[in-house]
């Protein structure tokens, strides 16, 4: 399954190409800066919303710390098995995959930072709207505190 963007399949060139440049951008603004600025903290419980490569996987490892989780959601099978591969590279014991379009199978208000970093131009203003709903819904921090990032 690849991500569908308005009605298109992504592509694994298109993923690939996406990988590459996200390296570049990573080399050029690493990504524990963004994060720190989004102030997670030690013993977060973070989804990271259309995970791709997993570019924000390890820093945020680091910032959740070994009390924290990290849940990582893709559609795209090919981000699921890089972010995979992190994970057994780096024996990473509170990160977890979800392979999905939008449905975490996670509880309702389990999450204290839901990420929508490098994922929002994929979707159009109405489903943008219900990605948001989805998002807050899995929060569990009440306003203003919850953090949709």
């Amino acid at each position: 399954m690849s991500r569908q963007s308005k009605g298109r399949i992504q592509s694994s060139l298109h993923y690939n190409l996406m990988s590459a440049a996200f390296k570049v951008r990573d080399f050029i603004r690493p990504r524990n800066l963004l994060l720190q600025e989004a102030g997670i903290m030690e013993g977060y419980t973070v989804l990271d919303f259309g995970c791709g490569p997993g570019c924000y996987i390890l820093p945020l490892v680091k910032l959740v710390g070994d009390s924290g989780k990290v849940y990582a959601l893709d559609i795209n099978t090919m981000a699921i098995r890089s972010v995979q591969k992190r994970i057994d590279k780096y024996s990473l014991r509170n990160v977890s995959t979800i392979a999905s379009g939008c449905e975490t199978g996670l509880p309702g208000s389990c999450v204290d930072v839901v990420l929508l970093y490098d994922v929002l131009h994929y979707f159009g203003a109405d489903e943008r709207m219900k990605l948001y709903h989805e998002a807050v819904s899995y929060t569990h921090l009440t306003l203003p505190t919850k953090r949709i990032v």
